[in-house]
């Protein structure tokens, strides 16, 4: 080989998540360097131009000029020195906190003469729109287990997506709890919303009662209800996925009036009310259709059958947010819903309406009595069940909850088998990305952990799977908990569909 001939590069053998994150690391680095650079030009032009004003004299002395103080706010007379050091503190793109942007910066006080040149801004501009655009990137939004395509976003560094190594990231599924609390803040009820559907029209409503006692560590004593009263939104969202089993992207607190102005658009809605019941007002209402306003949807909500039952609470609300959903379709017009249209409640309900929808109820189970009261909880191991049937890409609702998993193809390009999918997230994992693993020729499946308490885990994964070495690896790079490759032994027989879950409580 002559001196000119390239030599290839060997392959680089970490993760695809840490390259990237170097990759954006250098990029930032630039940034910085670019934007010091054209600081310290800037200042010198200033320099030049108004005789030495901002140079660091003293404010106090003949000569000094003290508005260089207002160019950080901090009145050290020095302008470069103060931006080299906000430059400086910037967090490197792998650090745990984000970069804030300044709240108020005061406009440059000196004043530029006419023949001054023009500040060249543009470079810096252009760095900071090549950052920008980097965060999008980093996540696919969209992929679904019922698609057949592995376009995303390319993290490996190949661009093809049937080539061997490669990989994408992938973004959760859409799920948006709704805390729903009367006007005095009292919890009434819980919904969770999922965009399932193909394109994220359509999805699944999940009905949950807040009177449930928590049981899982690290969640507190008492109910749901007790965690809303004390908590705020964020929080209490964490502790009731954590009770479900599933973690949550979006969270709203609805009262009973914002709920009735949500509903007012497309009032009255036509309920299949399973049986007869009666308001919180002393309305009564017959089984069969009826039509509510909106000022008797909080009360229907709240309503309590004969038997008061908490599965017949369950069947009502999930009647009613369909006959809402049912509406909104009906209505075909933006306004069906008030409020934004791209966020929110409002988001969620004009996706379901876009497609077709499924509800369900978490099951429950009875817990020991205290002073002879019953006490329901969730049932976990249907709920889990319930979660894997119902939400294609779950997250844990605390880190940790739920392992990263890297799902990689090793007989081809083809995506995952969608009962794989089902059966690892039944297991407990959260698929992070997915992809072809470097060769084609992989006959055994994989699970490769960095963690020991993640061991379970992985051996639920491998059991529901039916095949599968287990392998310990110790810490890595990849940023992931979990590597699968799925060989020929898994994707020739992918192991069967998730069996139904009776959802509707029976308590």
């Amino acid at each position: 080989m002559s001196d000119d001939e390239a030599t290839p590069a060997p392959p680089d053998s970490r993760g695809a998540v840490a390259r990237l994150t170097e990759a954006l690391a250098a990029a930032q680095a630039t940034a910085r360097d670019g934007l010091a650079g054209l600081v310290d030009e800037d200042v010198a032009v200033i320099h030049e131009r108004t005789g030495g004003v901002g140079s660091g004299t003293d404010p106090a002395t003949p000569g000094g000029d003290d508005r260089s103080a207002d160019l950080d706010g901090g009145g050290d007379g020095n302008p470069a020195q103060a931006l080299h050091d906000r430059i400086a503190a910037l967090p490197s793109v792998d650090g745990d906190e984000p970069v804030e942007p300044d709240a108020h910066v005061e406009p440059d006080p000196v004043p530029r003469p006419a023949t001054a040149r023009p500040r060249r801004l543009w470079p810096l501009y252009a760095i900071m729109a090549v950052l920008i655009l980097a965060v999008p990137t980093l996540g696919y939004v969209g992929w679904h287990i019922t698609s057949k395509s592995t376009a995303g976003d390319v993290v490996s560094g190949r661009s093809k997506p049937d080539a061997p190594g490669y990989t994408a990231l992938v973004a959760p599924t859409p799920v948006l709890l709704v805390i729903h609390v009367a006007d005095d803040g009292t919890p009434r009820d819980l919904t969770i919303l999922a965009l399932s559907g193909a394109g994220e029209h359509g999805g699944v409503i999940l009905a949950a009662p807040v009177d449930v006692r928590l049981t899982q560590p690290n969640a507190g004593s008492g109910s749901m209800s007790d965690m809303i009263r004390k908590a705020g939104p964020d929080l209490a969202s964490k502790i009731i996925g954590s009770e479900l089993g599933l973690g949550f992207t979006d969270v709203v607190r609805v009262t009973d009036s914002e709920l009735s102005s949500s509903v007012d658009p497309v009032a009255p809605l036509h309920v299949d009310n399973p049986e007869a019941v009666t308001l919180p007002d002393g309305t009564s209402l017959r089984s069969g259709d009826v039509a509510l306003t909106a000022a008797q949807v909080p009360g229907y909500l709240a309503a309590q059958d004969q038997g008061h039952t908490t599965s017949g609470m369950l069947d009502r609300r999930q009647r009613l947010w369909k006959a809402w959903v049912a509406a909104i379709a009906a209505a075909k017009s933006p306004a069906a819903v008030p409020g934004e249209r791209n966020v929110g409640l409002g988001h969620y309900l004009r996706s379901l309406a876009a497609g077709s929808v499924q509800s369900a109820a978490f099951p429950l189970v009875q817990l020991p009595e205290a002073a002879g009261a019953p006490i329901l909880g969730i049932d976990h191991a249907a709920s889990m069940l319930l979660v894997a049937n119902s939400v294609p890409l779950p997250v844990g609702a605390m880190a940790g909850q739920r392992p990263t998993v890297a799902l990689l193809n090793g007989t081809g390009p083809d995506p995952a088998p969608s009962t794989v999918i089902q059966r690892l997230n039944l297991a407990g994992a959260q698929i992070n990305v997915v992809g072809n693993a470097k060769s084609f020729d992989v006959a055994r499946t994989t699970l490769t952990y960095n963690d020991p308490k993640f061991r379970s885990v992985v051996e639920a994964m491998a059991k529901q799977l039916g095949v599968g070495t287990i392998k310990f690896v110790g810490a890595t790079d990849s940023g992931l908990d979990v590597s699968i490759v799925m060989g020929r032994d898994l994707i020739d027989r992918p192991p069967p569909a998730l069996p139904a879950v009776d959802a509707g409580g029976g308590t």
